[in-house]
Protein backbone atom coordinates (compact mmCIF):
# COMPACT_ATOMS: atom_id res chain seq x y z
CA UNK A 1 0.00 0.00 0.00
CA UNK A 2 1.54 3.31 -1.51
CA UNK A 3 0.59 6.11 1.79
CA UNK A 4 1.82 9.52 -0.20
CA UNK A 5 2.07 12.84 1.00
CA UNK A 6 -0.43 15.05 -1.24
CA UNK A 7 0.97 18.49 0.12
CA UNK A 8 2.08 21.15 -3.31
CA UNK A 9 5.83 20.45 -2.43
CA UNK A 10 5.51 16.87 -3.42
CA UNK A 11 4.13 17.69 -7.22
CA UNK A 12 6.84 16.37 -8.81
CA UNK A 13 7.50 13.71 -6.91
CA UNK A 14 3.35 12.98 -8.30
CA UNK A 15 4.71 13.31 -11.78
CA UNK A 16 7.72 11.02 -11.53
CA UNK A 17 5.96 8.20 -9.34
CA UNK A 18 3.30 8.21 -12.73
CA UNK A 19 5.86 7.73 -14.85
CA UNK A 20 7.69 4.80 -12.68
CA UNK A 21 5.00 3.43 -11.35
CA UNK A 22 5.51 0.23 -14.03
CA UNK A 23 9.00 0.20 -13.16
CA UNK A 24 7.87 -0.52 -9.01
CA UNK A 25 5.39 -2.86 -9.77
CA UNK A 26 8.15 -5.05 -11.86
CA UNK A 27 9.99 -4.84 -8.58
CA UNK A 28 6.93 -6.42 -6.22
CA UNK A 29 6.90 -9.17 -8.68
CA UNK A 30 10.13 -10.02 -7.99
CA UNK A 31 9.42 -10.61 -4.73
CA UNK A 32 5.72 -12.23 -4.97
CA UNK A 33 4.03 -13.26 -8.15
CA UNK A 34 0.91 -12.85 -5.74
CA UNK A 35 0.71 -9.65 -4.51
CA UNK A 36 -1.70 -6.81 -4.21
CA UNK A 37 -1.47 -2.99 -4.47
CA UNK A 38 -3.52 0.23 -2.97
CA UNK A 39 -3.15 4.14 -3.11
CA UNK A 40 -3.31 6.35 -0.45
CA UNK A 41 -3.01 10.11 0.59
CA UNK A 42 -2.85 12.37 3.33
CA UNK A 43 -2.24 16.40 3.86
CA UNK A 44 -3.86 17.62 7.18
CA UNK A 45 -6.50 18.61 9.04
CA UNK A 46 -8.93 20.91 6.99
CA UNK A 47 -9.11 23.52 9.60
CA UNK A 48 -6.74 26.57 10.72
CA UNK A 49 -3.78 27.08 11.86
CA UNK A 50 -3.25 23.70 9.22
CA UNK A 51 -4.85 24.25 6.47
CA UNK A 52 -7.16 27.28 4.70
CA UNK A 53 -10.56 28.25 5.84
CA UNK A 54 -11.15 31.29 3.92
CA UNK A 55 -13.90 30.93 0.80
CA UNK A 56 -11.22 31.12 -1.90
CA UNK A 57 -8.04 29.22 -0.81
CA UNK A 58 -10.33 26.56 0.72
CA UNK A 59 -11.65 25.68 -2.79
CA UNK A 60 -8.60 25.98 -4.36
CA UNK A 61 -5.66 26.06 -2.02
CA UNK A 62 -2.82 27.05 -4.24
CA UNK A 63 -4.75 29.96 -5.61
CA UNK A 64 -2.66 32.83 -6.72
CA UNK A 65 -3.06 36.18 -8.57
CA UNK A 66 -0.19 35.02 -10.50
CA UNK A 67 -0.71 32.93 -13.70
CA UNK A 68 1.80 29.49 -13.54
CA UNK A 69 4.79 30.45 -16.11
CA UNK A 70 4.21 26.91 -17.70
CA UNK A 71 0.31 26.41 -18.72
CA UNK A 72 -0.33 30.62 -18.76
CA UNK A 73 -3.38 29.86 -16.73
CA UNK A 74 -4.49 30.33 -12.67
CA UNK A 75 -2.51 27.60 -10.14
CA UNK A 76 -5.62 24.94 -9.44
CA UNK A 77 -5.32 21.78 -6.97
CA UNK A 78 -8.23 19.82 -5.29
CA UNK A 79 -9.06 21.29 -1.75
CA UNK A 80 -7.29 19.77 1.53
CA UNK A 81 -8.08 16.83 3.41
CA UNK A 82 -6.17 14.59 5.74
CA UNK A 83 -6.68 11.26 4.64
CA UNK A 84 -8.33 9.32 1.78
CA UNK A 85 -7.94 5.69 0.65
CA UNK A 86 -8.01 6.59 -3.24
CA UNK A 87 -7.53 2.83 -4.40
CA UNK A 88 -8.25 -0.28 -1.97
CA UNK A 89 -5.86 -3.39 -2.23
CA UNK A 90 -6.53 -4.86 -5.57
CA UNK A 91 -4.72 -6.93 -8.05
CA UNK A 92 -5.21 -4.63 -11.16
CA UNK A 93 -1.95 -2.83 -12.16
CA UNK A 94 -3.88 -1.06 -14.64
CA UNK A 95 -6.04 0.21 -11.68
CA UNK A 96 -3.55 1.29 -10.20
CA UNK A 97 -1.58 3.77 -13.03
CA UNK A 98 -5.50 5.26 -13.46
CA UNK A 99 -6.06 6.01 -10.17
CA UNK A 100 -2.37 8.09 -10.27
CA UNK A 101 -2.85 9.43 -13.61
CA UNK A 102 -6.51 10.96 -12.10
CA UNK A 103 -4.78 12.48 -8.85
CA UNK A 104 -3.84 16.11 -8.56
CA UNK A 105 -1.95 17.24 -5.27
CA UNK A 106 -3.49 20.00 -2.78
CA UNK A 107 -1.81 22.30 -0.43
CA UNK A 108 -2.02 23.50 3.62
CA UNK A 109 -0.06 26.21 5.53
CA UNK A 110 2.26 24.83 7.67
CA UNK A 111 5.31 22.32 6.79
CA UNK A 112 4.34 19.14 9.17
CA UNK A 113 1.88 17.04 7.98
CA UNK A 114 -0.76 14.99 9.21
CA UNK A 115 0.81 11.74 7.92
CA UNK A 116 0.49 9.59 11.29
CA UNK A 117 -2.99 10.11 11.71
CA UNK A 118 -3.40 8.60 7.97
CA UNK A 119 -0.96 5.88 8.93
CA UNK A 120 -2.99 4.95 11.70
CA UNK A 121 -6.08 5.01 9.59
CA UNK A 122 -4.59 2.68 6.99
CA UNK A 123 -3.32 0.13 10.05
CA UNK A 124 -6.91 0.30 11.51
CA UNK A 125 -9.33 0.20 8.79
CA UNK A 126 -7.74 -3.63 7.80
CA UNK A 127 -10.62 -4.71 6.00
CA UNK A 128 -11.37 -1.10 4.12
CA UNK A 129 -8.24 -0.71 2.91
CA UNK A 130 -8.22 -4.69 1.32
CA UNK A 131 -5.20 -6.50 3.74
CA UNK A 132 -4.89 -10.22 3.43
CA UNK A 133 -5.00 -12.30 6.21
CA UNK A 134 -2.06 -14.51 5.02
CA UNK A 135 0.32 -12.03 3.80
CA UNK A 136 3.06 -10.09 3.91
CA UNK A 137 1.53 -6.47 4.75
CA UNK A 138 3.70 -3.41 3.87
CA UNK A 139 2.78 0.00 3.83
CA UNK A 140 5.32 2.43 1.44
CA UNK A 141 5.06 6.24 3.20
CA UNK A 142 6.69 8.90 1.13
CA UNK A 143 6.91 12.27 2.42
CA UNK A 144 9.47 15.59 2.20
CA UNK A 145 7.90 16.66 5.85
CA UNK A 146 7.88 16.25 9.89
CA UNK A 147 5.16 15.11 11.81
CA UNK A 148 1.84 16.00 13.74
CA UNK A 149 2.07 14.36 17.06
CA UNK A 150 -1.00 14.18 20.43
CA UNK A 151 -1.41 18.03 21.50
CA UNK A 152 -1.03 19.81 17.97
CA UNK A 153 -4.49 19.38 17.91
CA UNK A 154 -5.20 21.54 20.69
CA UNK A 155 -4.08 24.75 18.22
CA UNK A 156 -7.60 23.95 16.45
CA UNK A 157 -9.21 23.26 19.95
CA UNK A 158 -8.99 19.60 19.12
CA UNK A 159 -8.49 18.20 22.75
CA UNK A 160 -10.06 14.53 22.12
CA UNK A 161 -8.15 11.60 22.78
CA UNK A 162 -7.47 10.16 19.26
CA UNK A 163 -8.96 6.78 19.56
CA UNK A 164 -7.40 4.68 17.01
CA UNK A 165 -10.50 3.63 15.56
CA UNK A 166 -11.10 3.64 12.07
CA UNK A 167 -13.05 6.12 10.55
CA UNK A 168 -13.16 5.82 6.73
CA UNK A 169 -15.94 6.16 4.74
CA UNK A 170 -16.36 2.95 2.68
CA UNK A 171 -17.32 4.93 -0.36
CA UNK A 172 -15.83 8.35 -0.78
CA UNK A 173 -12.20 6.53 1.23
CA UNK A 174 -12.11 9.64 3.04
CA UNK A 175 -11.07 9.33 6.67
CA UNK A 176 -14.43 11.43 8.84
CA UNK A 177 -12.51 11.65 12.43
CA UNK A 178 -10.49 14.51 11.34
CA UNK A 179 -12.07 17.80 12.81
CA UNK A 180 -13.36 15.72 15.81
CA UNK A 181 -9.94 14.30 17.68
CA UNK A 182 -6.69 15.03 18.62
CA UNK A 183 -3.43 13.71 16.40
CA UNK A 184 -2.42 10.24 17.37
CA UNK A 185 0.71 9.36 19.87
CA UNK A 186 3.72 7.51 17.63
CA UNK A 187 2.95 4.99 20.05
CA UNK A 188 -0.39 4.32 19.11
CA UNK A 189 0.67 4.14 15.64
CA UNK A 190 2.92 1.88 16.32
CA UNK A 191 1.15 -0.89 18.15
CA UNK A 192 -1.52 -0.48 15.41
CA UNK A 193 0.93 -1.75 12.91
CA UNK A 194 2.03 -4.23 15.61
CA UNK A 195 -1.57 -5.51 16.02
CA UNK A 196 -2.09 -6.30 12.29
CA UNK A 197 1.65 -7.18 11.44
CA UNK A 198 2.25 -4.22 9.11
CA UNK A 199 5.55 -3.43 8.26
CA UNK A 200 6.58 0.35 7.20
CA UNK A 201 8.52 1.70 4.63
CA UNK A 202 9.34 5.61 4.96
CA UNK A 203 10.67 7.14 2.08
CA UNK A 204 11.92 10.34 3.27
CA UNK A 205 13.69 13.78 1.68
CA UNK A 206 17.01 14.32 3.50
CA UNK A 207 15.76 17.18 5.30
CA UNK A 208 13.55 14.72 7.74
CA UNK A 209 15.18 11.56 7.20
CA UNK A 210 16.99 11.57 10.93
CA UNK A 211 13.55 12.17 12.67
CA UNK A 212 12.14 9.39 10.84
CA UNK A 213 14.86 7.20 11.95
CA UNK A 214 15.15 7.83 15.78
CA UNK A 215 10.79 7.36 14.78
CA UNK A 216 11.68 4.01 13.37
CA UNK A 217 14.16 2.90 16.59
CA UNK A 218 11.68 3.96 18.89
CA UNK A 219 8.86 1.29 16.87
CA UNK A 220 8.88 -2.16 18.13
CA UNK A 221 7.57 -3.30 15.04
CA UNK A 222 9.78 -4.18 11.91
CA UNK A 223 10.33 -0.86 9.69
CA UNK A 224 12.70 0.90 7.48
CA UNK A 225 14.15 4.63 6.46
CA UNK A 226 15.16 5.76 2.54
CA UNK A 227 16.42 8.77 1.52
CA UNK A 228 14.40 9.67 -1.06
CA UNK A 229 15.51 12.26 -3.56
CA UNK A 230 13.60 15.29 -4.17
CA UNK A 231 11.81 14.82 -7.12
CA UNK A 232 11.44 10.95 -6.20
CA UNK A 233 13.31 9.74 -8.67
CA UNK A 234 14.90 7.25 -7.03
CA UNK A 235 11.61 5.85 -5.34
CA UNK A 236 12.03 2.01 -7.27
CA UNK A 237 15.77 1.61 -6.40
CA UNK A 238 14.80 2.58 -2.70
CA UNK A 239 11.93 0.47 -2.53
CA UNK A 240 13.56 -2.89 -3.95
CA UNK A 241 16.83 -2.16 -1.31
CA UNK A 242 13.64 -1.69 1.28
CA UNK A 243 11.90 -4.95 0.58
CA UNK A 244 15.60 -6.71 0.75
CA UNK A 245 16.82 -5.76 3.63
CA UNK A 246 13.07 -6.04 5.52
CA UNK A 247 12.42 -9.61 3.67
CA UNK A 248 15.55 -10.64 4.65
CA UNK A 249 15.13 -9.51 8.49
CA UNK A 250 13.49 -12.01 10.67
CA UNK A 251 12.55 -11.03 14.45
CA UNK A 252 10.13 -11.56 17.27
CA UNK A 253 8.11 -9.35 19.19
CA UNK A 254 5.90 -10.20 22.43
CA UNK A 255 3.13 -7.78 23.23
CA UNK A 256 1.13 -9.57 26.14
CA UNK A 257 4.26 -10.38 28.97
CA UNK A 258 2.19 -9.02 32.17
CA UNK A 259 3.58 -11.19 35.04
CA UNK A 260 6.29 -12.79 33.19
CA UNK A 261 9.84 -11.77 31.95
CA UNK A 262 10.29 -13.25 28.60
CA UNK A 263 13.82 -13.07 27.19
CA UNK A 264 14.44 -14.06 23.18
CA UNK A 265 17.67 -14.95 22.26
CA UNK A 266 18.14 -15.77 18.47
CA UNK A 267 20.00 -18.08 17.13
CA UNK A 268 21.82 -17.18 14.25
CA UNK A 269 24.90 -15.68 13.31
CA UNK A 270 23.89 -12.00 11.87
CA UNK A 271 21.75 -10.79 15.08
CA UNK A 272 20.21 -7.14 14.88
CA UNK A 273 18.98 -5.27 17.96
CA UNK A 274 16.73 -6.12 19.69
CA UNK A 275 16.05 -9.61 18.60
CA UNK A 276 16.15 -10.40 15.03
CA UNK A 277 18.20 -11.98 12.73
CA UNK A 278 19.32 -10.23 9.31
CA UNK A 279 20.76 -11.70 5.80
CA UNK A 280 18.37 -14.36 5.93
CA UNK A 281 18.46 -16.31 2.87
CA UNK A 282 15.01 -18.09 0.99
CA UNK A 283 14.27 -21.41 2.67
CA UNK A 284 17.16 -20.76 5.69
CA UNK A 285 15.60 -21.64 8.93
CA UNK A 286 15.92 -19.47 11.94
CA UNK A 287 16.11 -20.58 15.52
CA UNK A 288 14.95 -18.64 18.35
CA UNK A 289 14.75 -19.21 22.31
CA UNK A 290 12.47 -17.66 24.19
CA UNK A 291 12.74 -18.51 28.13
CA UNK A 292 9.74 -17.52 30.23
CA UNK A 293 10.65 -16.54 34.04
CA UNK A 294 7.65 -16.12 36.49
CA UNK A 295 7.88 -12.76 38.24
CA UNK A 296 4.50 -12.39 40.05
CA UNK A 297 1.85 -15.01 40.66
CA UNK A 298 -1.73 -14.09 41.23
CA UNK A 299 -3.81 -17.71 42.02
CA UNK A 300 -6.42 -15.89 40.19
CA UNK A 301 -4.84 -16.19 36.96
CA UNK A 302 -6.99 -17.53 34.13
CA UNK A 303 -5.14 -20.97 33.37
CA UNK A 304 -3.84 -21.29 30.32
CA UNK A 305 -2.73 -18.36 28.99
CA UNK A 306 -1.65 -17.33 25.33
CA UNK A 307 1.15 -15.34 24.80
CA UNK A 308 1.12 -13.84 20.75
CA UNK A 309 4.48 -14.02 19.46
CA UNK A 310 4.16 -11.75 16.21
CA UNK A 311 6.62 -12.32 13.50
CA UNK A 312 6.29 -8.76 11.67
CA UNK A 313 5.52 -9.49 7.91
CA UNK A 314 4.86 -12.97 8.18
CA UNK A 315 2.16 -14.53 11.17
CA UNK A 316 1.62 -14.67 14.85
CA UNK A 317 2.27 -17.84 17.05
CA UNK A 318 1.06 -18.35 20.03
CA UNK A 319 2.01 -19.89 23.02
CA UNK A 320 0.48 -21.51 24.98
CA UNK A 321 1.41 -20.76 28.54
CA UNK A 322 0.69 -22.52 32.58
CA UNK A 323 2.22 -21.52 35.69
CA UNK A 324 1.93 -23.28 39.34
CA UNK A 325 1.78 -20.66 42.43
CA UNK A 326 2.30 -22.97 45.08
CA UNK A 327 3.77 -26.90 45.12
CA UNK A 328 0.75 -29.14 45.48
CA UNK A 329 3.03 -31.97 46.92
CA UNK A 330 1.47 -31.57 49.98
CA UNK A 331 -1.37 -32.96 49.58
CA UNK A 332 -0.25 -35.49 47.13
CA UNK A 333 3.41 -36.59 47.68
CA UNK A 334 4.39 -39.45 49.79
CA UNK A 335 5.66 -38.90 53.37
CA UNK A 336 9.54 -39.61 53.25
CA UNK A 337 10.82 -41.23 56.27
CA UNK A 338 11.05 -39.13 59.17
CA UNK A 339 14.92 -40.54 59.89
CA UNK A 340 15.63 -38.23 57.95
CA UNK A 341 14.29 -35.23 59.89
CA UNK A 342 16.13 -36.71 62.67
CA UNK A 343 12.88 -38.51 63.84
CA UNK A 344 11.37 -34.95 64.70
CA UNK A 345 9.52 -34.23 61.40
CA UNK A 346 8.66 -35.19 58.10
CA UNK A 347 10.19 -34.25 54.93
CA UNK A 348 6.88 -33.25 52.25
CA UNK A 349 8.22 -31.09 49.42
CA UNK A 350 12.32 -31.47 49.79
CA UNK A 351 12.61 -29.29 53.50
CA UNK A 352 12.02 -31.07 56.72
CA UNK A 353 8.90 -29.75 58.22
CA UNK A 354 9.79 -30.20 62.06
CA UNK A 355 7.39 -30.56 64.42
CA UNK A 356 7.42 -28.01 68.30
CA UNK A 357 9.88 -27.25 69.60
CA UNK A 358 13.12 -28.46 66.97
CA UNK A 359 14.33 -26.69 64.24
CA UNK A 360 17.22 -26.60 61.82
CA UNK A 361 17.62 -28.27 58.56
CA UNK A 362 17.21 -31.40 59.48
CA UNK A 363 15.30 -30.37 62.91
CA UNK A 364 18.21 -31.67 64.94
CA UNK A 365 17.82 -28.52 66.80
CA UNK A 366 15.18 -27.73 70.14
CA UNK A 367 15.45 -25.30 72.95
CA UNK A 368 17.40 -27.59 75.07
CA UNK A 369 20.50 -28.29 72.86
CA UNK A 370 20.79 -24.11 72.13
CA UNK A 371 23.95 -24.64 74.21
CA UNK A 372 25.67 -27.44 72.19
CA UNK A 373 27.48 -26.24 69.34
CA UNK A 374 27.88 -29.47 67.71
CA UNK A 375 24.28 -29.78 66.61
CA UNK A 376 24.35 -26.33 64.73
CA UNK A 377 26.99 -27.02 63.03
CA UNK A 378 26.61 -27.44 59.12
CA UNK A 379 28.09 -30.93 57.50
CA UNK A 380 31.77 -30.30 56.82
CA UNK A 381 32.03 -26.95 58.68
CA UNK A 382 32.96 -25.27 61.85
CA UNK A 383 30.79 -22.52 61.71
CA UNK A 384 27.80 -22.02 63.98
CA UNK A 385 25.03 -21.58 62.36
Amino acid sequence: YYLMDFSYSMKDDLENLKLLAGNLTEVFTQISNDFTIGFGTFIDKDTLPYSYTDPLRSQNPCYTEYLDILTGLPTSCRPSYSFRNEMKLERSLEKFRETLDALTVSSNIDFPEGGFEALLQVASCYDKIGFRQKSRKIVIYASDAGIHIAGDGKLAGLVTKNDGTCKVDVDTGEYLGSLKQDYPTIEQVNQMLIRNNIIPIFAIEQDYVGLYEKISDHMTQLSDVGLLSPDSSNIVELVRDALYRITSTINLVILNDRGYKIDIKPLCDEIVPPQGCSNVKHGETVEFEVTFTLEKCDPEDVLPRWIPIIIPGFDTVFVKVTHQCDCDCYDNAPVIGEDVCSNHGASLCGPCECRDPYFGENCECSPRYQKSDALCKSPNSNMVC
